[in-house]
């Protein structure tokens, strides 16, 4: 087990070392997890129940409990009922994946809250309204409402617009009475995956102002430094959505 405390300094620690007291002490715990570990019972298990326990303490939100797994696992089942949680509820992050030291990178420096790199372009803001409708489908409010953008340069008079989304979090998944509901009326266990509830958080992003189109897609597949994990096909309609997914 690691123990992050600012300036992300590490201590390894021993059974016989305090480490439940220094547990509490830290800001951010860990959890290493390998298929041989994940099952392993005694001292690993006990510091993960701690783990858990002291998670149980903290706001809503807070991320402190990081399960991260160094290969394709199981996360172990272990729960306390007292604290309604589950280890197998919190986010986790898989370090072998190609984006693993930066899914770590973006938890510790939301936990520290460390200051995000200022965008190379000027952001501007923008005006659009809200619409909300009854079960009927009829309007019964609008708003207005202000966000941010910046608009990229992607060459041959072609640009992309790309919305500021703030950070948050928020509860993912269905309660277990809506599960069970939806089960019996359409007979179909698909809407099992859907628990349990467990809360989400999310650093700020950008996401494009509008579908995409394929001279944006040629684009930004002909671009090398915006490469993130493999090649895109510059012929985007004959490709499969699985063919980018995961």
């Amino acid at each position: 087990m690691v123990y992050l405390e600012i300036l992300c300094q590490l201590i390894w620690l021993s059974p016989t070392c305090g480490h439940k007291k220094k547990l509490k002490a830290s800001q951010i715990f860990l959890a290493c997890l390998s298929a041989k570990s994940a099952n392993k019972q005694g001292y690993i298990q006990r510091e993960l129940r701690i783990a858990l326990d002291t998670l149980g303490e903290m706001l809503p939100g807070t991320i402190f409990f990081i399960p991260m797994r160094l290969e394709e696992c199981e996360i172990p089942d272990l729960r306390l009922a007292e604290v309604s949680l589950n280890l197998r509820d919190i986010h986790r992050l898989d370090y072998w994946e190609e984006d693993g030291f930066e899914q770590l990178e973006r938890a510790i420096g939301y936990q520290f809250k460390l200051e995000p790199e200022e965008p190379k372009q000027l952001l501007s803001v923008f005006n659009f309204e809200v619409v909300g409708v009854n079960a009927k489908g009829e309007q019964i409010r609008k708003e207005s409402k202000q966000s941010q953008y910046f608009r990229e340069d992607l060459g041959k008079g072609i640009t992309l617009e790309m919305v500021a989304i703030p950070g948050g979090t928020f509860l993912m998944g269905t309660e277990d009475e809506e599960i069970e509901r939806l089960v019996k009326k359409f007979n179909w266990e698909g809407f099992r995956r859907e628990r349990s509830q467990h809360k989400v958080t999310i650093q700020p992003f950008f996401m494009g102002k509008y579908p995409i189109t394929q001279a944006q897609w040629q684009a930004i597949a002909s671009r090398t430094d915006l490469k993130v994990k493999q090649d895109l096909d510059f012929k985007p309609a004959s490709s499969s959505v699985r063919d980018y997914q995961n």
